[in-house]
């Protein structure tokens, strides 16, 4: 069963990257995480 989950989320990702719909979702988590935590993880 995990290993089918794990699948499924992947297709999903797949899915929505090939559609773009990522974007939008990226935009709004990188708005609402704090400043410190997107400085951090875009230093290098």
């Amino acid at each position: 069963m995990p290993a089918f989950a794990l699948g499924a989320v992947a297709g999903l990702i797949g899915v929505l990257i090939v559609t773009g719909l990522d974007r939008p979702i990226e935009a709004f988590l990188v708005n609402a995480s704090p400043l410190w935590l997107t400085q951090l993880t875009t230093r290098f």
